[in-house]
């Protein structure tokens, strides 16, 4: 089953707290189990702890430092993101493979599209080619204005060979469609600011096209702006009733493990949320479709649904990743 598949229904809410689970442990036993490993009551307190270190750590980051408006917070939290991103590239495949089982290891089409090189141990070394770094568009820049532009695929592949022997090797379509025929600029997360603080607030005039390995994303010019905390609340509940849209990714809005001291000291109603949505366009696992299946065939994939994701964003413009989940915030 294709991931978009299982999609179509999914809520998470990275930041609902639950229960603990019972341990039956008394207090004589130090709560340890056998071998002296923590149970999960420990483990729970322990984790708790470390989530709430992390945030007051974000959140104080500045206090000796003049205050980031919310244009440079968000340039910054945006930046943050990219890096992000292009580092969740490394365990991709891995992930890919954990999550589909019949492929035994054979998915392989994130190192191969994106020219990911690594050493003889398997661990990063470079980026070989710019195929899964972020694109710019600025001339088709909504979703209507690519689909119409896709539309000129099959010439323009015609023209360039898509159909040639040893064509469809590392992304090499993608690269072709998106620089060529879509006039899109890589962008760099490293070393160049995508998003400026000008762009706040979804003012961007330009979209952005991301091959995330299997998937290829569009963040359109609206995609991404900064939240309080009660907006993001506000905006989540409401996702949650058009569920058959949209699906959401919070993180952090629950401060239940916090202290009410603590609450109050750092004045939860001024922390800053990255919200970003996006629309995957195109899928595939095949590192032999040139690193695009609809795109290729002139098309944009329409069944997959919107995603919407929210990130705690430090004082100091970063994402702080108080629950570990994917992509910008993946262990990778």
């Amino acid at each position: 089953m294709r991931r978009r598949q299982c999609y179509r229904w999914a809520l998470v809410l990275l930041a609902t707290v639950g229960t603990a689970a019972a341990t039956g442990c008394t207090a004589a036993d130090g709560l340890q189990g056998e071998q002296g490993r923590p149970q999960p009551q420990q483990e729970w307190e322990q984790k708790k702890n470390a989530r709430t270190q992390r945030i007051v750590e974000a959140i104080r980051c500045r206090e000796a430092e003049p205050a980031l408006s919310d244009g440079e917070l968000f340039a910054r939290a945006m930046q943050d993101y990219w890096q992000r991103e292009m580092h969740a590239l490394w365990g991709k495949d891995e992930s890919l493979n954990h999550n589909y089982p019949g492929a035994n290891g054979n998915i392989h089409v994130t190192d191969s599209d994106c020219g990911l090189i690594r050493d003889t141990a398997g661990q990063p070394l470079h980026i070989e080619r710019d195929t899964c770094y972020p694109f710019r568009l600025d001339k088709y820049n909504t979703l209507d204005r690519l689909t119409e532009r896709l539309k000129a695929v099959p010439e323009f592949g015609a023209k360039h060979g898509f159909d040639q022997p040893g064509r469809h090797a590392g992304g090499w379509i993608y690269d072709a469609i998106v620089g060529e025929l879509l006039q899109g600029r890589v962008s760099h997360p490293d070393r160049e600011q995508l998003y400026l603080p000008e762009h706040a607030d979804g003012r961007a005039n330009f979209a952005v096209l991301f091959k995330r390995g299997s998937s290829i994303r569009w963040y359109g010019p609206d995609c991404c702006r900064l939240v309080n905390r009660d907006e993001a609340e506000a905006e989540v509940q409401d996702l949650r009733r058009r569920l058959a849209q949209w699906i959401i990714d919070a993180d952090v809005f629950d401060d239940s493990y916090l202290s009410p001291e603590l609450r109050k000291t750092l004045d939860m109603g001024k922390l800053r949320f990255l919200r970003v949505s996006y629309h995957d366009v195109d899928f595939t696992l095949d590192a032999g479709q040139g690193g695009a299946y609809a795109l290729a065939r002139g098309r944009v994939d329409n069944f997959n649904l919107d995603v919407t994701k929210y990130y705690f964003v430090s004082s100091c413009g970063q994402i702080t990743c108080v629950w570990e989940g994917s992509g910008p915030c993946s262990q990778q």
